[in-house]
């Protein structure tokens, strides 16, 4: 790690930190400094990304996106209170260590650090024949990352960027957080070496944000730690099948259990994963934050938001409503799921909340209808103000005046009493909303989704199982100690309704497919569970607290709940369970992939659609056309273009209008243009590259070292 880009990060997280003070909200010491690393990457990356929209990515659009941070950095620390806060902070902190209270926090990160360390350490690792994945989802998805955060590092147009899966087109995802991991690339970290330290850091320091979340809604230490385990170690009851994996080494218990101990040194297979028998819930770190980088900001900033929201309603603090609203609209760029899961959950709450107008006497009678005595002729009738709310902090709402009350109309009522709301949802729509239409696939709306899907997966080809049996399945006790919580009193009364609107994406998602591939839906019940997974935190610690036999059940509860994702996570972590068959490229590729970063950058490349070819992952360049996969998943209709490269790919009398209508500046013919059949929803085959036709009509502009790749100039 170079010292500038130390320093860039440092920066970035610093500015984060300030942006803490921004909102009134009391934080404790290490919520604050873990709530600083993706508000400081987010802010960078917002930005560097507004700073390149008249000019491109560049090195100098990178520093001016770091110099707009360092501004951010001393607003902050001009115009916040941050020393009278963070003091009595730091105090607190000393004492909290001195009643062993960070305790729980303590165990959470490190086993967080022994995870996320070693398994981002080898993410990517480069051997002596190529570049290998340390885990089956990086080598799928992964692909899609490196693609975008080594176009974006040089992208001349970003409002929005093109799509350098399908030229031509803007792109259709949610790219600031690969745009932020492009631009470490100018500071000298290598593609592969800017995705993992970003996922390392952010990944930890959600952790500790969503503790820190939980903490704030449960006021229990053991609550959040219990509730982090639940959201982290998610998954099913996959582990019962794991008896069946125990291959004992001997007879008697010894020898079952030097099985059981091979079983955990080497698991065989995921846990939390089978398609073929009901099993759907991928436990979250390996479906989002390992594959879909996305959610390593969309997640800790919705959580922050939602904090904030908590905050502000139960405070009725106008203000932080109003800052809640903010987070939550900045969001799509960066994890348009999030946003959709928090507006559902906020409209939830909204209703909820909805009252009649507080009406006051009306003019001449008292509280009860009765007219009261005359008053002194000197006196006037003043409306009294209104007090503050009890353990409000600074500007919170008074008590609204009640509609009817001198001088109070039916306008200014409905401000008082859910003025709040308004500026949330105001600025939340303003601030979203477009952000969301830049990159929601306009077309794809329309013929892939949403479709109705009654009980989701529930029911499919190789299994039909009951609905609620399904659901046990694939959480496990989640669901049962959260309805626990909320039936018997578990929280406080006002947490219990905070959280409720999240039931409503639990129904809608097994109601209604949103996205084009039905499995995409946990997206939506992600942000139903991590409210879940604080009520069933709640549930454990009231059961362990009636007696050392319930602590022991509460124990046990939590055991059944995490150890089929304990086991796929020791999986994973264990690169040499992974790496032998996960080869991302080999050197020839590698070679091939760098001789193309020299190509200008706004060269176009006619390829095949290997989710992994190197001209797509590395060499920071547009395709015609990827990895139909996620072209499908995106809601892109690509079978035409998909025949148009077939076509290319001839070298029939249509092949030059068709490269000059694409824009093609070189064709590149390796092993998959040669003949690996990928089919698209039509059935068509290809593309079995006419070497012999480019050999003819075009000048080779690159032979790789092994042979394996040619590219020809075109344009």
């Amino acid at each position: 790690m170079t010292a500038v880009l130390a320093a860039y990060l440092l920066l970035c997280w610093a500015a984060g930190v300030g942006l803490t003070f921004v909102s009134r909200m009391p934080w404790q010491l290490e919520g604050r400094l873990a709530a600083g690393l993706p508000l400081g990457f987010g802010a960078a990356a917002m930005l560097t990304w507004l700073a390149a929209i008249p000019a491109g990515m560049s090195g100098v659009t990178v520093a001016a996106g770091a110099l707009a941070t360092a501004a951010t950095l001393a607003a902050c620390l001009t115009w916040t209170p941050w020393r009278a806060r963070l003091l009595p902070e730091l105090a607190g902190a000393r004492d909290r260590c001195r009643r062993y209270e960070p305790l729980p926090l303590l165990l959470l990160l490190a086993l967080a650090g022994l995870f996320f360390v070693p398994f981002y350490g080898h993410a990517m690792s480069r051997l002596p024949d190529g570049l290998y994945a340390g885990y089956v989802n990086i080598w799928g998805d992964w692909s899609t990352h490196l693609s975008l955060a080594g176009y974006l590092s040089q992208a001349r147009h970003v409002l929005p960027p093109q799509n350098p899966f399908f030229a031509g087109t803007n792109l259709t995802y949610s790219f600031l957080p690969d745009l932020f991991s492009g631009g470490l690339t100018h500071m000298g970290m290598s593609l592969p070496g800017s995705l993992s330290l970003v996922s390392a850091i952010l990944s930890v320091a959600l952790v500790v944000i969503f503790y820190s979340f939980a903490l704030r809604l449960t006021g229990s230490r053991w609550a959040a730690a219990a509730a982090t385990l639940l959201l982290f170690l998610s998954g099913g009851t996959g582990f019962a099948t794991a008896l069946g994996d125990i291959h004992p080494t001997g007879p008697g218990l010894l020898g079952w259990l030097g099985g059981a101990v091979n079983l955990v040194a080497a698991p065989p297979h995921e846990y939390t994963l089978d398609r073929n028998v009901g099993f759907q819930w991928l436990n979250p770190v390996l479906a989002y934050l390992v594959p879909q980088r996305t959610t390593l900001f969309g997640w800790p900033l919705g959580m922050i938001g939602l904090a904030v929201l908590w905050y502000g309603w139960t405070t009725r603090s106008r203000r932080e409503m109003a800052i809640a609203g903010v987070l939550v609209g900045l969001l799509p760029l960066f994890h348009i799921a999030t946003y959709l899961d928090l507006g559902v959950i906020a409209g939830g709450l909204f209703l909820l909340s909805l009252r009649p107008l507080r009406r006051g006497p009306r003019p001449g009678r008292g509280a009860a209808g009765v007219a009261p005595r005359a008053a002194a002729p000197s006196a006037q009738p003043v409306a009294r103000a209104a007090e503050p709310l009890p353990h409000a902090g600074p500007g919170a709402l008074a008590v609204a005046p009640a509609l009817g009350a001198p001088g109070v109309t039916w306008r200014a009522a409905l401000l008082n009493q859910y003025g709040g709301w308004l500026a949330f949802v105001a600025l939340a729509a303003v601030l979203g909303l477009p952000q969301a239409w830049l990159i929601v696939p306009k077309a794809a709306i329309a013929h892939s989704f949403p479709r109705l899907e009654v009980g989701w997966l529930a029911v499919t080809d190789q299994y039909h199982l009951f609905w609620p049996w399904f659901w046990i399945m694939n959480t496990a006790l989640l669901i049962p100690l959260a309805l626990i919580a909320f039936a018997f009193g578990g929280g406080k009364p006002r947490l219990r309704r905070f959280l409720a609107p999240a039931w409503l994406l639990f129904a809608i998602a097994n109601v209604v497919v949103l996205a084009p591939w039905d499995w995409d839906n946990t997206k939506y019940f992600i942000w139903w569970a991590i409210p879940m997974c604080v009520m069933a935190g709640v549930a454990l610690v009231r059961i362990g607290r009636r007696g050392v036999a319930w602590t022991a059940l509460a124990a046990v509860m939590l055991l059944v709940c995490t150890a089929s994702a304990a086991l796929d996570l020791d999986r994973a972590a264990q690169a040499r369970l992974n790496q032998p068959g996960l080869r991302f490229l080999d050197n020839d590729e590698l070679a091939t992939a760098s001789w193309a970063e020299t190509t200008p950058a706004e060269a176009v490349y006619l390829t095949g659609w290997q989710h992994n070819h190197p001209i797509l992952t590395m060499s920071r360049h547009v395709e015609v056309m990827g990895y139909p996969g996620w072209l499908w998943s995106w809601g892109i209709n690509y079978c035409q273009r998909q025949a148009d490269v077939v076509a290319m790919y001839g070298g029939g009398a249509g092949t030059p209008g068709l490269l000059k209508r694409y824009g093609v500046s070189y064709v590149v013919i390796g092993p998959e243009e040669r003949g690996r059949e990928v089919t698209c929803y039509a059935g068509l085959d290809g593309p079995a590259a006419n070497a012999a036709y480019f050999a003819a009509n075009y000048p080779v502009a690159y032979r790789s070292p092994a042979g394996e790749y040619l590219v020809y100039r075109v344009g």
